[in-house]
């Protein structure tokens, strides 16, 4: 397995900081970009181009993220929350 550029941002907000995660992502090199407070909801979310976006939804005042580029192989795996704890969770193949 190649080596992967890993970060972890506590954005308080995603959606607003969407040029400046896309400049990161781009410029730093990272596959996997693992994302606290998102506010993501099921109606407000984000999308970007070349990276998949997997997380939970549904409660704007926290939730997590992970953003996987495409080039590499992953699947889902079951996630979990509760009233104080919540993991978006996925499995990297080699």
């Amino acid at each position: 397995m190649k080596p992967l550029g890993i970060a972890l941002w506590n954005a308080n907000g995603l959606v607003q900081h969407k040029n400046e995660l896309e400049y990161f992502l781009n410029n730093q090199g990272i596959q996997v970009m693992l994302i606290s407070e998102t506010h993501f909801t099921n109606k407000s979310f984000l999308k970007l181009h070349g990276y998949h976006t997997q997380h939970l939804s549904g409660r704007a005042h926290w939730s997590s993220a992970i953003i996987i580029k495409c080039t590499v192989k992953h699947y889902e795996l079951p996630s979990f929350e509760s009233d104080y704890l919540q993991a978006t969770n996925v499995a990297i193949e080699d």
